[in-house]
């Protein structure tokens, strides 16, 4: 793939973790878990010349319980991160990870020169569990509030239009 992409004149920036466990799971043994399943995808991200990881805080449990798992998490990925020169950022992508105030808490706490986020602005809707307002969304976030809440920590944005 890296042969590939530099055949083709292609830079490869940034790799999209989903599916790898819940970083903001409440459940200590399950959350590492998550963490240790997503050191391949920082490998794999280095070896392509990567810049960049996005993992997602997903977890169940009370938000403030959560917002600590997070915390430490991120904390981890930065620190695994760091020796590769890559930035960890995190995607707004459902429940309390789509409230921008909640994400700008979490990365104050991180306080990570390489952990950030990725403001994606269709995917401030709290109640979809992957965040997308484009479908049946019941509780939104006020998607500017949002993204100006994120951007001072943000390593890139994740623009779209569903018009």
């Amino acid at each position: 793939m890296l042969k590939r992409s530099s055949d083709a004149g292609v830079v490869n920036h940034l790799l999209m973790v989903d599916e790898e466990g819940d970083l903001a799971g409440i459940k200590e043994k399950a959350r590492l878990k998550a963490v240790e399943d997503h050191k391949k995808w920082l490998e794999a991200a280095h070896f392509l010349g990567c810049r960049t990881v996005r993992v997602n805080l997903h977890g169940e449990g009370p938000s403030d319980v959560k917002r600590k798992a997070s915390i430490d998490s991120l904390g981890r990925l930065g620190e695994i991160a760091a020796p590769l020169n890559l930035n960890i950022v995190v995607e707004n992508h459902g429940s309390d990870s789509s409230k921008g105030t909640w994400i700008a808490g979490i990365m104050k706490e991180v306080n990570k020169p390489n952990v950030g986020t990725l403001p994606d602005f269709g995917n401030f809707c709290i109640s979809h569990p992957w965040g997308t307002t484009q479908e049946t969304c019941t509780l939104e976030y006020d998607r500017y509030k949002g993204v100006e809440e994120m951007l001072p920590f943000a390593k890139g944005v994740s623009a779209k239009s569903y018009d």
